[in-house]
């Protein structure tokens, strides 16, 4: 969602954003969504007003452009231990996430199994079998160092890249790109988008020694909305916060927008209700 507001001065301007951003919140908690995101250049003038309104920064971005072919021309050939990714992987990707993510990062986005779960496939009408189509991984299966994901251009729009590598696996990433062209017919002549987070230095620097630019740099923040739970919910978020993975979808029943009241998240209330059947997680 992108929002845009006009206005004849800057106090008018002040007030029209966060009346907006407030009524966006209300409808959004009303919807069930627990966490609000948004993301501003590193130096906007509106990350305080972002912040008056219980918006907090959860780490900072990078965006990278550039050439797949510049970075696969010296690439060396792919390892055997580079391959498509199989449906199976979807665990051991979500552990790379966990493993390279700082806690601070995975608690804001909570981020679960099911996301790395679902799979762009292509259906092949003969072996009636599906495969990942855009997904490049280096490691056997239970010990994986680095995923790769790409999304095709649409029109003028450029590809995306989306990365997740160990410190000792990040310089492999040409190799893997070289691996797409080759097995999966990544457009290497085709402009590419890659978003690197702060912590990611290492991924950072092999895009840069691989001809990619940093053109934009953004603050990355999360608004939290207090929500009513009962002990087993919080159990199960409990799990899942430590890398677990467990899916809490299913007890997701009868939700009411009664029960939620936004607020900060630096605020460290939480409401038990042992009878109240209406789940959410924190």
């Amino acid at each position: 969602m992108r929002l845009s507001c006009q206005a004849y001065d800057a106090d008018r301007w002040e007030q029209a954003s966060a009346t907006l951003l407030e009524r966006m919140c209300a409808d959004l908690a009303e919807r069930g969504a627990l966490r609000t995101f948004a993301r501003l250049p590193a130096d906007s003038d509106r990350l305080n007003l972002m912040a008056e309104h219980a918006f907090r920064q959860y780490s900072s971005e990078i965006t990278f452009r550039g050439l797949p072919c510049t970075a696969i021309d010296g690439a060396p050939p792919p390892q055997s231990d580079v391959r498509i990714r199989d449906p199976r992987d979807a665990w051991d990707i979500f552990s790379l996430y966990c493993a390279t993510t700082p806690a601070l990062v995975r608690h804001s986005e909570s981020r679960s199994l099911k996301e790395w779960s679902a799979v762009n496939r292509v259906a092949t009408r003969v072996t009636r079998r599906w495969r990942p189509a855009h997904e490049v991984v280096v490691g056997e299966m239970g010990n994986l160092l680095a995923w790769l994901r790409w999304r095709p251009a649409h029109g003028a729009r450029a590809q995306l890249l989306d990365v997740l590598a160990g410190s000792e696996a990040a310089p492999r990433l040409p190799e893997m790109l070289r691996f797409a062209a080759e097995h999966l017919g990544l457009d290497v002549n085709c402009a590419t988008i890659c978003r690197v987070r702060e912590y990611d230095g290492r991924i950072s620097a092999t895009l840069e020694e691989a001809g990619f630019e940093p053109i934009l740099r953004e603050t990355l923040l999360v608004r939290h909305t207090v929500a009513w739970v009962t002990e087993r919910q919080l159990l199960v978020a409990a799990l899942r916060a430590q890398g677990l993975g467990l899916e809490i979808s299913q007890y997701r029943h009868g939700f009411d927008a009664m029960h939620q009241r936004l607020a900060s998240s630096r605020e460290a209330q939480h409401h038990y209700d042992r009878d109240d059947g209406a789940s959410n997680y924190g």
